[in-house]
């Protein structure tokens, strides 16, 4: 498999402890064509000095946004405000928590690069993966 097929994601957390040593392994990382993810975007306390300092591909933005974000305004502005700053920095952008037709159109509609979620398929062993992508794949032809 090329490593350009390959995604780590990093937590802030992971991040704070020893900053040059994260920046110095994310250079590695990316030297080697593997991709890196902020993961949990938007929940710890310097997301933009995150971004500012280390070199991400994606930024995913975290399930406790989506979840509520139909019922309140404000983590709707909060969602399209990342994902305007993500793509203003030429990051792909990653919605978590997906679970109802109803947000997978809204975050299509603007500009969500990838959607997980319950919706779109729950966490499986990887035996599984195979049949599951074949009745996903007869469902969407039919």
């Amino acid at each position: 498999m090329p490593s350009s097929r390959l995604e780590i994601e990093i937590t802030e957390n992971a991040l704070i402890g020893d900053p040059d040593r994260a920046a110095n392994v994310i250079e590695q990382l990316h030297a080697v064509g593997i991709q890196v993810a902020l993961d949990d975007f938007g929940t710890g306390y310097s997301s933009l000095s995150q971004l500012a300092r280390f070199q991400f591909d994606k930024i995913k933005i975290d399930k406790s946004f989506v979840s509520g974000s139909a019922a309140n305004q404000k983590n709707e502005k909060i969602i399209d405000a990342i994902m305007g700053l993500g793509r203003s920095l030429n990051l792909k952008i990653t919605v978590e928590g997906i679970e109802e037709n109803k947000q997978l159109a809204y975050f299509m509609g603007h500009g969500c690069d990838v959607g997980q979620g319950y919706l779109l398929g729950k966490a499986m062993p990887s035996f599984e993966v195979l049949s599951f992508l074949d009745a996903y794949s007869q469902a969407l032809k039919a």
